[in-house]
């Protein structure tokens, strides 16, 4: 139905009164209106109880972890009490490309989810037009300017013309009776939260490969320490073999052992240094930078850093809330999920109001006089009749996604577990073995001290005293990969 009045038929504020009450009306319908298409429900997968640790750990507890804030990253790396690796994450998290593009795509749902609640709200625009047209005199057809010349070379008598300015804003309405708009505007919130997942995770990863990187470096800095001092011992050997052999004391071969420990000892320390590059760049890479940060030197030496403080496990389910991965797989089956509504509400009618008051008259300098004031007002429906299948094709497309991210939900609840479970067993593994190495090497440096007392006593044998060095040694390497393996598990654990 369309009306279309001028004021002059009845007063102006009659028309503002009932224009209003039309409005403040059609704003109740659409305040209670309700959404059709499934409701999002968390998906409900079996977890087991608890998981699966020894009774003899020192750093793990099967205890509820504390809650952390879904909006907080978690600072784990606090367990190992080193500043260095405190000031390199949080550079890290500063300037990573990584993090900052993942702050934009955020940044980008959040516009999005303002553009999608801009739809609950009439759109406004202004109008100003010119219309100059004739029509029959019957009135019944409006003809538009372009007919005109038509209309006089045919001598069509009794013609009707239309000759006015017009000004003023038009308003368009959406009622959203079905949940179209909500069902869209759920989704997008919904895929808000899941890139803002998508932001935690990128910055959750990054802190660990920050870590296990820092910790190989400071672990290959022991190595290659202990290598060197090593060399030194080797090189000291040879030339005391080579006193001896002088005094037929000792011989080629033994001279030729040895050197050819000095050429191995030479190629580790090579090996050492190239692995200490690599991980620096890595570092340099992972926070964003291309030169090393004068006020981190770590060519300095430093502890082996180690974790200190229990780790408070909790219980499978926690996984839930705990990490950002899951959570983002669970915001994006609930955005398809909406999705379902808002298509199915396409299929249904459409309502609209549609209106305009402004001013309107014959010469432009009088389109604003009171008496020339007019107002529009046009309630539209629209329904779907025919549209060979078309929106039930797309409900059917969209479900499908829906159980797409239900399966991608499922199989990172899955790999999650795993990863935990994995490295739980890990952790504990490398706890064993660090125990084990340091005691190892407990006992070959009590008996490299027991033959370097009877050398020194001449009791003892230099060739049992070498054997005691070099077996100090390969045990105090073996120990020092240990604290190094030790160290990344608990980092691994942390990440899962």
């Amino acid at each position: 139905m369309f009306l279309y009045q001028i004021l002059e038929m009845t007063p102006t504020m009659n028309k503002f009164f009932y224009l209003s009450l039309a409005l403040i009306a059609m704003s109740g319908i659409y305040t209670s209106c309700q959404r059709i298409g499934p409701a999002y429900k968390n998906p409900q997968i079996r977890l087991p109880d608890q998981w699966e640790i020894g009774q003899d750990q020192t750093l793990l507890k099967q205890v509820p972890s504390v809650v952390q804030e879904e909006d907080e990253l978690p600072n784990w790396w606090a367990a190992f009490h080193d500043a260095v690796l405190e000031r390199l994450i949080n550079r890290a998290l500063e300037n990573n490309p990584e993090v900052h593009i993942a702050y934009q795509r955020l940044q980008e749902y959040q516009a999005l989810l303002l553009e999608s609640r801009a739809n609950y709200f009439p759109m406004v625009h202004m109008g100003m037009g010119h219309t100059n047209a004739v029509s029959p005199a019957d009135g019944i057809l409006f003809q538009q300017p372009s007919l005109i010349n038509y209309l006089k070379t045919q001598n069509v008598k009794n013609q009707r013309r239309y000759d006015f300015f017009h000004l003023g804003p038009m308003v368009s309405w959406e009622i959203d009776l079905f949940g179209r708009i909500r069902s869209e505007n759920l989704a997008r919130k919904a895929e808000l939260g899941a890139s803002h997942e998508n932001l935690m995770a990128i910055q959750l990863s990054i802190t660990a490969e920050i870590s296990k990187a820092y910790l190989r470096l400071r672990s290959i800095q022991h190595q290659l320490l202990a290598e060197e001092t090593y060399q030194q011992i080797l090189q000291a050997r040879a030339n005391l073999l080579k006193e001896r052999l002088v005094l037929n004391h000792s011989t080629l071969d033994s001279i030729a052992q040895v050197e050819i420990k000095i050429c191995e000892s030479k190629n580790a320390i090579l090996q050492f240094k190239k692995y200490f590059e690599q991980y620096k760049h890595r570092l340099l890479t992972l926070m964003g930078e291309t030169l090393w940060p004068l006020e981190e030197n770590l060519l300095c030496y430093a502890p082996m850093p180690q974790p200190k403080v229990p780790l408070a496990l909790g219980v499978p389910s926690d996984l839930l809330h705990q990490r950002p991965d899951i959570r983002q797989a669970d915001r994006e089956l609930a955005a398809a999920t909406y999705r379902i509504g808002r298509v199915m509400a396409e299929a249904l009618p459409h309502f609209a109001l549609i209106g305009s008051i402004g001013g309107m008259s014959k010469q432009l300098a009088d389109i604003l006089s009171f008496k020339n004031l007019y107002w529009l007002y046009e309630p539209l429906t629209s329904f779907p009749l025919f549209d060979a299948g078309k929106n039930k094709a797309s409900v059917n497309v969209y479900k499908a996604r829906a159980k797409v991210a239900f399966s991608h939900y499922h199989q990172k609840l899955l790999n999650a577990v795993e990863e935990v479970q994995l490295a739980l067993h890990s952790l504990q593994s490398e706890e064993k073995r660090l125990a084990e190495n340091k005691n190892i090497y407990s006992y070959a440096a009590s008996s490299l001290k027991r033959a370097h007392l009877l050398y020194q006593q001449g009791i003892g044998d230099l060739v049992a005293f070498n054997l005691a060095e070099d077996e100090a040694h390969r045990r105090k390497m073996q120990w020092l990969v240990a604290e190094e393996e030790y160290a990344l598990s608990y980092v691994t654990l942390c990440k899962a």
